[in-house]
């Protein structure tokens, strides 16, 4: 699958999603989207699925909740490890977000940094949104070092 997002104008903070799990290549309705669009911030993500994943246009990224777009290249390492210690910790919208959209490691990382922002409605300057982020990532990080996890995790 893939994904495309983007902010239609400065007007308006909250992004379009457009996701298939067909292939972009053979989709038309990208083409009639491709010949039209013009924005000046565009997301763009073709999904390599984990094994085992599940693959939906629910699962694609990228991901968005309120004014907050997501994507991801990588994986989490050991993500089955610690998957129920992260749902353990997700409040209010981050919880339902992370039941929503599948098991991906890539859309329960957005569920920690949603987590983090508390509310996805409110902007928030750059530096904040930096700082939501690295704390999302300390959390992911402490829980791999309390499972005993060794591998690089790639979160790019």
């Amino acid at each position: 699958g893939y994904g495309l997002g983007w902010y239609a104008n400065r007007d308006d903070p909250w992004p379009c999603l457009y996701r298939a799990v067909r292939p972009a290549w053979n989709d038309t309705n990208l083409c009639n989207l491709a010949e039209k669009l013009q924005v000046t911030l565009f997301f763009a993500h073709v999904r390599a699925a984990s094994q085992g994943m599940d693959v939906s246009e629910n699962t694609c990224h990228p991901f968005r909740q309120g004014r907050y777009m997501w994507m991801h290249n990588g994986a989490v390492a050991q993500f089955f490890r610690i998957r129920r210690a992260i749902l353990a910790r997700l409040k209010g919208g981050a919880f339902d977000f992370a039941l929503s959209c599948g098991t991906s490691d890539s859309a329960w990382c957005f569920a920690l940094f949603l987590n983090e922002i508390e509310d996805a409605e409110r902007p928030l300057q750059a530096h904040a949104i930096a700082d939501a982020l690295n704390r999302s990532f300390k959390v992911l990080e402490e829980l791999l070092l309390q499972e005993g996890v060794e591998e690089i995790s790639l979160l790019n």
